[in-house]
């Protein structure tokens, strides 16, 4: 394995912290722990993110691994960006040594995190002594831990072994060029995304008669801790020399690669997920169809990739375009840019919420996307005043988990019109209430959808009986995801 040449890397990385090093650690003999200052120049610089969570630093948010492993090289200043995850209070404190210890330095408290979702704070941390050491939240000190090595050397990156007699189920072709990987053939330095256990065959062809290698490195940055897949003398430099290899992902989470010899300019990301998804899209001028609708709902666990593959048979102008919420707005992402033929595009569901897909050259009409934990179901019977369950509690107090994709289905007792809204907070809310689903006289039951994608207390209540047909929903903080599909007890 050669190093990129030249570059010098600091490194966050996600690694098995059991016995890859051994070093001889200094345990403080005071009763008090603090790093050295910040220098004004420093040998090295990291940026590190982490979401706090109390089911674990990262837990569930895009393809981050829980409670990461993080290598540093001596002499290194961290830049910590902390963003609050759950409502929950946390701390980032650190401690020399493989444990979490009283003899420690809080480096963020919790008034700094704050407990408001997606609230962002920073710190700066100088490590130079070489050694382990423990990081975590003093709140939640058995799920939010996790270590440190700084070491004078970078231990040696390698993708496993596949399974013996394994075939090779995913391909990649990538054009090397030095402006850019696909540069002029396509997305440059295209994302890529696997599914867990694909042992890929990438195919490159040379684009610009340069010399070209192929590194990989584990985390968001070209780093020294990486792996040569390609070496330079195995493509050759006449334009459409073919060069194969193949790479096994069996490990979720982000990596780099990128070329060598141009590493500002040739350097993408691939991302290996649990699931990847196709959704098939028909172009038309009045809007995106899925599944025979132009307003259909979309129902995926996060952490998917949604591979959309787009036909247009009538040359409609298009993009596919996702936002945030129950409707198209102006702050959106572009899955494929603006065209009249049939194309391909990926999005990556990081977090849970409800989405809007729809064509973004004309806010067309649109499609629900749900991104959920889990599926669970709710019944309740509409009544002349009243909500009851099939065994006859009136107006509920339903128990959610935070994540939880709700079925309501709701079934007419008496004949009449009722419609199930949902708002947050104790109280109805027609601004800020969804309707999730109506049924009208002549109409026995009918059925909708409501993501909890937060923790908190929300008010459901019948549109046309709001002042008796009106419940409390409790949506609680997540633990662990589950694909559990049932019935939500009453309370």
């Amino acid at each position: 394995m050669a190093a990129s040449k030249g570059i010098v890397f600091a490194l966050v990385l996600v690694i098995a912290s059991a016995g890859f090093l051994a070093f001889e650690l200094n345990v403080p003999t005071s009763n008090s722990f603090s790093l050295p200052p910040v220098p004004s120049n420093a040998a090295h610089y990291q940026n590190i993110t982490l979401y706090a969570d109390a089911s674990g630093w990262n837990y569930n948010v895009k393809g981050f691994v829980i409670n990461p492993t993080i290598v540093l090289l001596p002499d290194t200043v961290v830049n910590f960006t902390v963003i609050e995850e759950d409502n929950q209070p946390h701390t980032l404190t650190v401690a020399y040594g493989g444990a979490e210890t009283s003899v420690s330095q809080t480096l963020l408290s919790t008034g700094q995190i704050t407990t408001t979702p997606g609230h962002v704070s920073h710190t700066q941390a100088y490590f130079n002594q070489t050694g382990e050491y423990t990081y975590w939240c003093i709140v939640h000190p058995q799920t939010m831990v996790g270590h440190i090595w700084v070491n004078a050397t970078l231990p040696i990156f390698q993708l496993p072994s596949p399974p013996a007699n394994m075939s090779v189920n995913s391909h990649q072709t990538l054009y090397a060029n030095s402006n850019g990987w696909n540069y002029s053939h396509g997305a440059v330095n295209p994302t890529l995304y696997f599914e867990t256990g694909s042992l890929t065959e990438f195919t490159i062809i040379q684009g610009d008669n340069n010399n070209h290698d192929f590194y990989i490195a584990p985390g968001s940055a070209v780093s020294t801790y990486s792996q040569e897949l390609l070496n330079s003398t195995a493509l050759g430099t006449k334009i459409g020399d073919v060069a194969h290899f193949v790479a096994f992902f069996n490990l979720t989470g982000e990596y780099t690669y990128w070329d060598s010899h141009d590493v500002n300019s040739t350097v993408g990301h691939i991302f290996v997920v649990t699931n990847i998804t196709t959704v098939n899209l028909v172009a038309e001028k009045t809007g995106l169809n899925y599944s025979g609708s132009l307003s259909g709902a979309m129902f995926e666990k996060n952490g998917t990739v949604l591979h959309f593959q787009v036909s247009d048979p009538t040359n409609a102008n298009y993009s596919v375009a996702i936002s945030l919420g129950y409707n198209t707005s102006n702050n959106y992402t572009t899955v494929i840019s603006g065209t009249n033929t049939s194309a391909t595009g990926f999005f990556l569901l990081g977090s849970v919420g409800t989405f809007a897909v729809f064509n973004g050259l004309n806010n067309s009409t649109h499609h629900l996307l749900y991104s959920y934990i889990k599926i669970v179901n709710v019944t309740l019977y509409a009544g002349i005043s009243t909500w009851t369950t099939p065994k006859g509690v009136v107006n509920p107090t339903i128990n959610v988990t935070e994540g939880d994709l709700v079925m309501f289905t709701v079934v007419n007792k008496d004949n009449l019109s009722h419609s199930l809204m949902i708002n947050a907070g104790k109280g109805e809310s027609v601004g800020t209430a969804v309707n999730v689903v109506t049924v009208a006289p002549g109409v026995a039951n009918a059925t909708g959808y409501f993501l909890f994608s937060l923790k908190g207390t929300y008010t459901y209540w019948d549109f046309y009986h709001s002042s008796t047909a009106v419940g409390i929903i409790n949506s609680s903080a997540s633990s662990t995801a589950s694909s559990a599909i049932g019935e939500i007890p009453y309370q």
